[in-house]
């Protein structure tokens, strides 16, 4: 059986692959931002007590220069990386207990161990953005990338040439990361594990020897550094770090498998040499070895052992990275190649939906759910989904099934929402087509009708041809429908127009034909209640660009217009949308339409705009809701405008409402 392996560390520590709890059966799972330390977690000591500082005579404390990175706005840096890592991993801990094909391990005992070889090579490419005093935003780019598992090229390694961003602070912490939208998780994976290797961080005050706690693919972890030596001609230090334990472990977290909540993983060699300037952008090179095992229910479950090496090179990268940061992040909302990902598929789930109907896939999935129902079905779904994406045309055959179940009697209801669910995280073109010809064919019930309009929102790369046959439907259903259902249908539809066109959607070029629509339609209709929905789809769709559009409405007569057309704006980043929300709230009397507007503010993207006119309308209005949202949008910034304190403080001494009082009580101590 072929085993599909995501080998995640690059610096040795390559059963992070597992520990990651991504292997194979999360592979698809998205996850932003650095690995957060989870605090009941059992921590996971070294096999061997520490191994002594290297051998090298670190400086004196009293000479100890205060290390610190200071890139240039601007400056590019290029690295050459190389890794090697051979692996050995028991599969059996990682297929979870009921699976077809499976003998769940049981303690102390376990299948044999399969080899994994990893050898990966190439350049890291990077542009530094000045953010704040101390902190940069930097651009990144994998160029020239060899990467070869068992001496085989994963399909997610083409995904590698996509750019990505991720904060550094001058004390060499790394975070934030944002990736190309739509690309596989293991590319990202791979990408986050250079750059973590490469972290070396510096303590707050001059030293000679320091320890840190920091993160990797494994998990969280507390590191030793030494300064060894500076070469005052050369303006560079040797550093040595050490990874002393394991504090946490994804792995321990995972689901996967009942024994891997008692996984540890115990460090037997580690040792990272790194070179740096005393005053420049980042290191110059970097040599790490390290060896570690992990061990569950008394067995050892994986072993890896390998080398990591890094070092700058003097290259010219003009033109590979965008003046301003603004246009790269805008550059990562598209990915052309994404589509590929929707008929990607897990080999052992392959296995198992070869040769099956839609009927028996349908058993299966209710055979896999029943033996896992701790996690409400998750690996059923999964399976679904990799059925689905390796037998494109069934999902028609699956819309069929349920319409001719409306009794629910084959499918009880909740199994009906979350197939229409697993059809949209398909997410292929053949699932797409399903989806909306469930919409708009005649043939279907109205059930199945509404039922797909509630799911065409969860696509994650919309087609054209989807919007174009709901505008088409929308302008062919009856324009003053007297039947509760066709006005539910026509409702429906154009919220989803506008979802389809939302930055969280992966195709970029069906928005402004979406915009240009929904405005059309809003001009072309005197009707108040086609207004407020076509304004709600607006707001689904969440355009700055159509700000000006929007005007008209805010001095409506139709208190549920007004109230739509706050509604309009939740959605948009754009420090004008919070100014067009301040600006009509003065003016607005209706106590019903001024909440409402507070509702959207809430909900907003937090603008610098939006929270410093929260904290002057809090200090004048009187009305105990207005407060409370108020409240809400001033509370939830505080991490970002400290200063909001002050104005809960003021709001506590006018002695308000007590559901005021409870508000701010959510974010401040009395």
């Amino acid at each position: 059986m072929k085993r599909k392996v995501i080998i995640l560390s690059l610096s040795a520590v390559l059963i992070a692959a597992v520990a990651a709890g991504i292997l194979f059966w999360q592979s698809r799972d998205k996850a932003e931002g650095p690995v957060q330390a989870v605090k009941t977690a059992q921590k996971t000591q070294p096999e061997k007590p520490p191994e002594p500082a290297p051998a090298a005579n670190p400086a004196p404390k009293a000479e100890a220069p205060r290390l610190r990175f200071g890139p240039k706005n601007g400056e590019t840096l290029v690295f050459r990386f190389e890794s090697e890592a051979d692996t050995e991993i028991d599969f059996s801990f990682l297929t979870p207990a009921g699976m077809p094909g499976n003998k769940a391990p049981q303690p102390g005992h376990g299948g044999s161990k399969t080899p994994v070889k990893m050898k990966a090579s190439g350049e890291l490419r990077l542009k530094y953005y000045d953010l704040k005093p101390g902190i940069w935003n930097v651009a990144a780019v994998l160029s020239d990338v060899e990467y070869h598992l068992n001496d085989r090229k994963p399909i997610y390694a083409e995904s590698l040439i996509y750019p990505f961003v991720f904060k550094m602070k001058s004390d060499g912490f790394l975070s934030n990361f944002q990736f190309t939208k739509g690309i596989p998780s293991e590319a990202e994976q791979f990408a986050k594990n250079i750059l973590y290797t490469m972290q070396t961080a510096f303590p707050q005050e001059p030293k000679s020897e320091w320890k840190t706690r920091e993160n990797d693919m494994t998990g969280q972890y507390r590191a030793e550094y030494a300064l060894v030596s500076t070469d005052a001609a050369q303006h560079t230090a040797v550093i040595g770090k050490r990874k002393l334990e394991y504090l946490f472990t994804s792995a321990a977290q995972s689901a996967l498998n009942p024994l891997l909540s008692g996984s540890q993983t115990r460090i037997e060699k580690t040792q990272t040499d790194i070179t740096i300037p005393l005053k420049g952008a980042w290191i110059l090179t970097l040599a790490q070895q390290e060896t570690v095992s992990s061990i569950a229910g008394g067995k050892e479950w994986s072993r890896a052992a390998g080398s990591f090496s890094v070092r700058r090179l003097e290259k010219d990268i003009s033109g590979v990275f965008p003046d301003k940061f603004d246009d790269l992040l805008a550059k990562l909302k598209y990915n052309p190649a994404v589509k590929a990902q929707y008929y990607a598929t897990d080999d052992i789930f392959d296995e198992i939906g070869a040769n099956l109907d839609i009927n028996a896939a349908l058993e299966m999935y209710k055979q896999l759910k029943e033996k896992h129902p701790e996690n409400a079905g998750r690996y059923a779904e999964k399976f679904f989904v990799n059925y689905l994406r390796q037998h494109p045309k069934a999902c028609f055959d699956l819309v069929g099934i349920m319409d001719k179940d409306p009794k629910r009697e084959r499918l009880d209801q909740s199994t009906q929402l979350i197939l229409w669910r697993l059809i949209t995280q398909a997410g292929h073109k053949e699932a797409q087509q399903a989806v909306i010809e469930a919409v708009t064919d005649p043939k279907f019930s109205d059930l199945t009708h509404i039922r797909a309009l509630a799911y065409v929102h969860d696509f994650e790369h919309p087609e054209s041809f989807v919007s174009d046959a709901l505008w088409q439907f929308y302008k062919d259903l009856p324009a003053s429908p007297d039947e509760q259902t066709q006005q539910e249908l026509k409702n429906m539809t154009m919220y989803a127009l506008g979802s389809l066109g939302s930055d969280e959607k992966l195709n970029e070029t069906i928005k402004p034909q979406i915009s240009s629509r929904l405005v059309e339609n809003l001009y072309n209709t005197q009707n108040p209640q086609e207004q407020a929905t076509t304004l709600a789809a607006l707001g689904n769709y969440g355009g700055e660009e159509v700000i000006d559009s929007l005007e008209p409405y805010f001095s409506s007569e139709n208190e549920e217009v007004r109230s739509a057309a706050f509604d309009s704006l939740r959605r948009m980043k754009d420090p004008v949308a919070a100014e067009t929300l301040a600006k009509h709230f003065e003016t607005e009397t209706s106590v019903k339409v001024r909440v409402a507007a507070l509702r959207t503010l809430k909900s907003m993207p937090p603008t610098a705009e939006g929270v410093t006119w929260a904290n002057k309308t809090a200090a004048v209005t009187e009305e105990p809701e207005e407060q409370e949202l108020l409240v809400g949008v001033i509370g939830e910034n505080l991490k970002e405008h400290p200063e909001n304190e002050k104005t809960l403080r003021e709001l506590l001494k006018k002695n308000p409402d007590n559901r005021v009082k409870r508000e701010i009580y959510k974010y401040i101590v009395p």
